[in-house]
């Protein structure tokens, strides 16, 4: 999810202000990421292979293809020069290099680069599939009720009425899914 990456990247900039400026760069590369997402699904026709899109979709598809190709450059590049550093560190034994040089990544940097990296495969899925979505925020939302109603209520008290709350979230969420009433439905039910 890419609104997950781009909070790893705002936390970041938040707990190391000396290093302000790189979290907030990586942010601001993220949130470009969906603004060409947003351009090219708006010339999208989901009847059509991705190879048979309109001109303007291919345009689009191409220029974020591009954008996501040079932030993966990027992240292994930074990657890359952190590890030879880190090596030519051990290798010399010497105290000459030290973390905030340049040449290394901090810890928390190293963290969030690894995580990009690590979750590359997942988080360009929705390039070859317009219709994934670059975040999962509509599935987290759809479960926020719950959670919410779960919280408030701090449990369920028992098994049975815990598993009776999951099988209602179900059924309802079930029900908004489906462009059904859940007030009308039960009562229907009761009635």
């Amino acid at each position: 999810c890419w609104a997950h990456v781009r909070r790893d990247f705002l936390d970041f900039a938040r707990a190391y202000t000396d290093l302000k400026e790189w979290g907030l760069d990586w942010a601001e590369e993220i949130s470009n990421l969906f603004h060409l997402n947003n351009q090219r699904v708006a010339y999208w026709d989901p009847s059509l292979p991705l190879g048979e899109q309109s001109p303007q979709f291919q345009e689009s598809h191409k220029v974020l293809g591009e954008a996501l190709m040079n932030m993966k450059a990027l992240c292994d590049t930074k990657l890359f020069e952190d590890k030879i550093a880190q090596e030519k560190k051990r290798k010399s034994k010497s105290e000459k290099i030290q973390e905030k040089d340049g040449a290394l990544l901090t810890t928390a940097q190293r963290k969030v680069l690894t995580s990009l990296q690590n979750h590359w495969k997942g988080l360009t899925v929705f390039y070859e599939h317009p219709e994934v979505k670059m975040d999962n925020n509509s599935a987290e939302q759809s479960m926020r009720n719950p959670v919410l109603g779960r919280n408030g209520y701090y449990g369920s008290g028992s098994l049975w009425s815990a598993e009776l709350a999951a099988m209602m979230f179900s059924i309802f969420q079930t029900m908004i899914i489906w462009d059904l009433n859940p007030r009308t439905w039960l009562t229907l039910y009761f009635e």
